[in-house]
């Protein structure tokens, strides 16, 4: 009863899936991902992060984040940490300039949370709109 409600929601008979192909999707989706959690606790201690505290961060946000993306905007996609924003933030930002770690994780918060009030004031299109194609596609 459970799962059929969960095919259901999740719109199983309309994207002509089932359980087999979920998991299996679920599993190689993880498996690609699974090197984030090594990778950035190990960028991330170079700018003096505690090792440990960032395995637990990344699986934790990264868990969250995919979880919430799935249940409630229905939208399969997983979520992680960039590899691209945090060598910027350990190399550039905390070694380079000397930013306590702290600092340049308190940007990267003021950064979400610039993008989540810009995302539900309906700005965000808006700002995407004004940027030209070539350089979206760029």
């Amino acid at each position: 009863m459970f799962l059929k409600k969960l095919e259901k929601y999740f719109g199983f008979d309309e994207r002509k899936t089932n359980w087999t192909t979920e998991i299996r999707a679920g599993v190689t989706v993880y498996l690609t991902m699974a090197y984030i959690l090594f990778v950035n606790p190990v960028i991330l201690k170079d700018a003096g992060v505690p090792f440990n505290a960032c395995v637990v961060g990344t699986a934790f946000a990264a868990g969250i984040t995919s979880i919430l993306m799935g249940a409630i905007a229905n939208f399969p996609l997983a979520l992680a940490a960039g590899m691209g924003l945090n060598s910027v933030l350990a190399y550039n930002i905390v070694i380079s300039q000397g930013v306590p770690w702290q600092v340049g994780m308190g940007l990267i918060f003021l950064d979400g949370l610039i993008v989540f009030i810009l995302v539900i004031a309906g700005l965000r299109e808006a700002v995407m709109n004004a940027i030209p194609v070539p350089l979206r596609h760029a």
